[in-house]
Order: C-alpha cells, then sequence, then structure tokens
C-alpha cells in the first residue's frame, strides 16, 4: 500500500512541475512580429525616441522591445524616468496586435487575448499607456507603484 501511495505522489509531483514548466516556456523568438533587425534598432534608441515609441507603440512585439531597451540602456537615466511618470495618467488605449505569448488576466477574461498556456505575464494592462509607463518604471526602478488595470464598466 506504501508503495501504491508512493508512486501516486510521484506522479502527482511530477506532473504538477511539468505542467508549470509548459507554462512558463517561452522564448522571444516565439513573439508574433519580431526580428533581430527589430531588436537591434530598438537598442540604438535614445531615451526620447523610447519615450516616443511608447506613446505609438501597436503591436505586443514592440513594447516588449521599448521594455527591453529602456532595461537594457536607461535604467539609470533619471530624466527618462521622470518622462515616464508624466505618462502615467494617460489613459489612451491600443488595441494591441500580434498577442501571442502575452499574458494579461483582465484582457484574456473580457476575450482581447487569447490564451495560449505560456507565455510572459503581466499585471499592468500593457493596452493603456499609463499600464505601459507604469510597467517600464516597475522593471526600471524594481519598485512597485499603482497597477493600472483595465476599467469594465457594467450596467
Amino acid at each position: 500500500m506504501k508503495t501504491i501511495i508512493t508512486t501516486f505522489l510521484l506522479l502527482v509531483i511530477f506532473n504538477f512541475s511539468y505542467s508549470q514548466k509548459l507554462l512558463t516556456f517561452w522564448g522571444q523568438q516565439n513573439i508574433e512580429n519580431y526580428t533581430k533587425e527589430m531588436y537591434d534598432a530598438a537598442q540604438k534608441l535614445s531615451s526620447t525616441e523610447l519615450l516616443e515609441k511608447n506613446l505609438n507603440d501597436e503591436y505586443w512585439s514592440e513594447v516588449f522591445l521599448t521594455l527591453n531597451a529602456s532595461i537594457n540602456h536607461h535604467s539609470e537615466n533619471i530624466d527618462y524616468l521622470k518622462s515616464l511618470t508624466d505618462q502615467l495618467t494617460n489613459r489612451t488605449e491600443t488595441k494591441l496586435k500580434g498577442t501571442s505569448r502575452l499574458i494579461i488576466r483582465d484582457r484574456i477574461s473580457n476575450g482581447d487575448i487569447t490564451f495560449e498556456g505560456k507565455g510572459l505575464i503581466f499585471e499592468n494592462d500593457l493596452f493603456i499607456l499609463a499600464g505601459r509607463a507604469n510597467q517600464l518604471l516597475q522593471n526600471l526602478t524594481g519598485k512597485n507603484f499603482v497597477l493600472i488595470k483595465i476599467l469594465i464598466l457594467i450596467f
């Protein structure tokens, strides 16, 4: 009897750990509309250009590149951080395209994103400019500010 219980517990533990691996396994190459050329170009952008890019990003891949380039090159740039705080009040919404491997729970719940079982999880709503700015600030400073969520009105 102990052997059966032990075997069962081992199977449950293995299944859980394997499932978590599948859920979190992803890579930059899995992001739709993402190329090495885009990555290289984003890494060369100035802080002013990245601020403008954040305002105009329409694809998940563009948002990811803005986040990546900001972390790699502008985490110590105080002027960039201050300028990002100016975007925190901008609730302009962009219907992001190419959202493969993007996980935002509220957007999955309302049908804006299809959950594929793996990807990068964000609590901030990256469809909203303030959410993108807040995510950048959180990643650059290592501090948690307010979460920017989707506004759902129920009548």
